[in-house]
């Protein structure tokens, strides 16, 4: 499926579903940087002024919004390989271009919530898992949500 893909965005998409189902460590973060070199490319050739293709249309999505998802997947495959720096920087990235109260914005504070709470930054993970909240409210964020203010004791 990876070699018969056309487009960089779902090479580096299959590539990661396949690094998060190996056994072996070292393949698994071969395969990591493979989709990430992937992703980039895909970001460097986007174009925001091209014409969107219509299947976008269908999931009511646009050039944005698919760059956002590239950034996303950067950002869980640094995740993954535990650096949280670069991690950090392409959820920011994500969180630029991505539209207001889309639900692809909803789960990069979703995920902003994470990587905080991850940090013991239990203030900053209740910020973003309630922006989260807001756009897309559903039981797991309001667990996440109710878990920071135990840890906070609050």
């Amino acid at each position: 499926t990876i070699k018969t893909s056309k487009s960089l965005f779902k090479k580096g998409i299959w590539t990661y579903n396949l690094a998060i189902c190996q056994d072996d460590e070292n393949k698994k973060i071969e395969l990591l940087k493979k989709s990430t070199t992937l992703l980039k490319k895909f970001i460097q050739n986007s174009n925001l002024h091209t014409a969107e293709p219509l299947i976008f249309k269908t999931y009511e999505l646009d050039n944005k919004s698919v760059l956002a998802k590239a950034f996303i997947r950067i950002a869980t495959n640094y995740e993954i390989l535990k650096n949280q720096d670069i991690q950090l920087k392409y959820l920011l990235k994500a969180l630029k271009i991505s539209n207001p109260n889309s639900q692809i914005r909803s789960l990069i504070y979703k995920n902003l919530g994470t990587f905080y709470f991850q940090l013991n930054s239990f203030n900053k993970a209740i910020s973003f898992y309630k922006k989260s909240y807001i756009i897309s409210p559903n039981s797991k964020i309001s667990f996440a949500i109710a878990v920071c203010y135990l840890k906070l004791k609050d």
